[in-house]
């Protein structure tokens, strides 16, 4: 008997679909957004975030009534089908801006920066001041070697240079919504001050305020919470060098360490690491408490939750302020071709992680956002889509955001900026309910479920270990991320084990550049005193396998058996394991053996229809042995009762023949946009007619709809390319057309040939 909550996988709920974020980039028209929102109910998506974006008409000004009328009417509509609504708070990009009203209301609440100036009588411009005064002296070489800080009337020492430090204006701007306001342009709205409290409280009132005057009814319902976006200290356009600074920081600079200011600017060896170090810890602490803490205090008041991302992947200690955890994947980051070694990697673990170690019941990850080639944008089809949905799901992510649905492609301004469209304006639209329903089941399976760490890795605030956990990664070892400040003050200590939350940790593993406060150190120490397994190195797999067994583990004699990654969770008491198969799709298929170590009766999930049948497997005491083949970038899904005895399940379909099928195409493939039809024909006997048939290839650039004798077979839309066609067939000849859809970049981006290849009708005995 299947247990109840196998419903939830079957028929998913839309709140665990896809949250795309809804490019709102040209003229906003009522009944337009209104069908979009329509389609978008139609095809399984869940909500999308309100996204104004470059492309908007200045006739509609930003939070203006007209605005704010329009993006009611989104949410209204939202409501009356059950979806949900996230608020951005910017427009367009890094926020706490507001669109430059920020500064247009009082020019002192800019981006401020710290800035050294020769001598000690400097001219200040309207709102800057003076910080400190230094005397600096220099080696013959050049080195800075001292610095002194003068007072007022103190003389110059001999052999000193004059320096005033200045708390100035970096001038950065953030990516505006119209046309003029993008990067280097002049109408560029200029970056607010995010370290000063006065300023983000001015931002809020703006903005956040803004939207309650019109939303309230609908917030903690419909609208789950307002989406900030990698705010920056400095606004976009400055120097790398740009020290950021307000006026109020220097105080909290001087209370963290002794280092002088010139240290900042000059190089004075361990002492300029010191003052770095320290304007790294004061810069993210006073931008933790006063931007992000202002923001959350505001929604948490408002029953919404914080959401968004920080601006690194590696940042952990403001997710503590987040209800809902978040990253973000773009820029192609993390590929196929490298998902374990870019410093990158760690972002997806990191919502997830951080949602654990909080008990926040989601976490999400904007994704896809430029993710297509690097020199051709649009070149992206849904099995690359589906690829970067399996790496975070594989780690525990369980809200996608999708990056983006377009409200328009009508010029190059719309199609162009930060491409691609991943959903109405792409070839895959109409197929998006199987995209939706498959998110779905997959995020449903990371919500209210605990999974199985064998360690925790410390991290700091802004670093986070990525090469000693890859051998993990490549042996199907589970770890959970925790930030240690964090675990030493909520962790509960009993006989060598760390509790906290769900979790309980009796191995903790740190890398070589990992430094421990005084308050984490004392919990180690008495860790490791009561028997807990501590270990500081770079062989994070080595130390484990001298102090662990593993009951799950996936027995293959392939080398890209290393890119299977195993996710083990229990909920509602039933163990599930997942499966994702990360290789580069131009691997060989990946079969081995998985090892469970639970047992009790067995079911394969399929993610992509919702089916649940029994599986083979052999029992040994407490354990199962699977039997398992993945092709590239495939999911399986398997769950273990074990309240319910194992019982034996007929064995898988043993394949009896392939036979190829040499398709033709009668037109030009190169750069085309409409529909190309690749033809073929098979011959099957009597016997072969009767037996299971599935079609399946080996490449296929775009997607494709099936044709068998004249009669739709269904479609290919994303990995593993392969459809049902039991039934359609008959003895004798049969004819075989497979209509494929061309990639948009032949619309929007640099042109391509639409092809298909290795197709095969694979015959199993029934």
């Amino acid at each position: 008997m299947q247990p109840d909550s196998f419903k939830g996988f079957s028929v998913p709920d839309a709140s665990y679909a896809p949250y795309p974020f809804w490019f709102l980039n040209d003229a906003l028209e009522e009944a337009e957004l209104l069908r979009q929102i329509d389609d978008f109910h139609d095809k399984g998506v869940g909500g999308f975030v309100l996204h104004p974006r470059i492309g908007l008409p200045k006739d509609v000004p930003y939070l203006s009534d007209a605005f704010m009328r329009l993006m009611t009417a989104c949410v209204r509509r939202a409501k009356a089908h059950g979806m949900k609504v996230i608020l951005y708070d910017e427009a367009m990009y890094p926020s706490g801006s507001c669109h430059g009203m920020v500064v247009q209301e009082n020019p002192a609440y800019a981006a401020r920066s710290l800035e050294c100036r020769k001598g000690l009588d400097c001219a200040l411009a309207p709102n800057e001041s003076i910080v400190a005064r230094y005397g600096v002296r220099f080696a013959p070489d050049g080195a800075a070697q001292e610095a002194i800080m003068l007072s007022d009337g103190t003389a110059l020492p001999e052999g000193f240079a004059p320096y005033t430090l200045v708390c100035g204006f970096t001038g950065g701007t953030i990516r505006g919504i119209h046309a003029d306001e993008d990067d280097g342009m002049p109408g560029a709205p200029k970056a607010a001050d995010l370290l000063s409290e006065q300023a983000m409280a001015l931002f809020i009132h703006l903005t956040h305020d803004r939207y309650a005057q019109y939303m309230a009814e609908f917030f903690g319902d419909t609208v789950l919470g307002f989406f900030t976006d990698e705010p920056s200290v400095t606004g976009r356009g400055c120097g790398r060098n740009t020290i950021p600074w307000t006026p109020a920081l220097t105080q909290e600079y001087f209370a963290y360490t002794d280092a002088p200011l010139p240290a900042l600017f000059f190089d004075m060896g361990p002492v300029s690491a010191k003052a770095n170090r320290a304007l790294r810890a004061v810069v993210r602490a006073r931008l933790t408490r006063v931007y992000y803490g202002q923001i959350a205090s505001w929604c948490r008041s408002h029953n919404l939750h914080l959401m968004g991302h920080p601006a690194q992947s590696d940042e952990t200690d403001a997710q503590a302020l987040f209800g809902v955890p978040g990253q973000d994947l773009v820029w192609r980051y993390i590929a196929p071709e490298y998902n374990l070694d870019s410093p990158h990697s760690v972002l997806g673990k990191n919502s997830a992680d951080m949602a654990r170690q909080l008990g926040a019941r989601r976490n999400s990850n904007e994704v896809l956002g430029v993710c297509g080639k690097q020199d051709n944008p649009w070149e992206f089809s849904c099995t690359d889509m589906i690829w970067y949905f399996n790496w975070l799901l594989a780690r525990g992510v369980n809200m996608i955001i999708p990056h983006a649905f377009y409200y328009s492609v009508r010029t190059p301004l719309q199609s162009g900026e930060r491409p691609p469209d991943v959903g109405p304006n792409n070839i895959w639209w109409p197929q998006y309910r199987r995209i939706s329903d498959y998110t779905a089941r997959l995020c449903w399976l990371n919500t209210d479920s605990v999974n199985h760490p064998a360690c925790a890795v410390l991290c700091e605030n802004e670093t986070m270990p990525c090469a000693p956990v890859k051998p993990l990664y490549e042996n199907g070892i589970d770890f959970n991320y925790v930030n240690a400040s964090l675990f030493a003050r909520q962790a509960r200590l009993e006989n060598g084990v760390l509790h906290a939350g769900a979790y309980a940790y009796d191995t903790i593993l740190c890398d070589c550049a990992f430094t421990a406060d005084d308050a984490v150190r004392a919990m180690l120490d008495e860790f490791v005193a009561q028997g807990g397994n501590f270990y500081q190195g770079e062989d994070f797999l080595g130390y484990l396998c001298t102090v662990k067994t593993f009951d799950n583990h996936f027995e293959s004699a392939q080398e890209s058996a290393k890119q299977l990654r195993q996710v083990h969770v229990t909920k509602d008491g039933l163990h599930y394991v997942l499966l994702f198969n990360e290789c580069d799709e131009r691997e060989l298929p990946l079969s081995g053996t998985l090892h469970l170590g639970v047992c009790g009766k067995l079911w394969a999930l399929d993610p992509y229809t919702g089916r649940i049948d029994s599986y083979p497997a052999h029992p040994s005491g407490d354990t199962l042995a699977l039997p398992v083949s993945l092709e590239a970038y495939e999911c399986k899904v398997f769950a273990v009762d074990p309240a319910q005895p194992f019982k034996p399940a007929p064995p898988l379909p043993v394949m009896d023949d392939c036979l190829p099928v040499s398709v033709r195409v009668d037109r030009e493939t190169f750069g085309a946009t409409e529909p190309v039809v690749f033809s073929g024909k098979f011959t099957l006997s009597k016997a072969q007619a009767a037996e299971q048939i599935v079609l399946t290839c080996e490449t296929l650039l775009e997607q494709a709809s099936i044709t068998v004798n004249g009669q739709t077979a269904g479609d290919l839309v994303f990995r593993p390319y392969r459809a049902d066609l039991t039934g359609l067939c008959r003895e004798g000849e049969n004819e075989l057309d497979l209509c494929c859809l061309p990639s948009r970049c032949n619309i929007y981006g640099k042109k391509k040939d639409c092809t298909i290849g290795g197709v095969r009708i694979c015959l199993y005995e029934k």
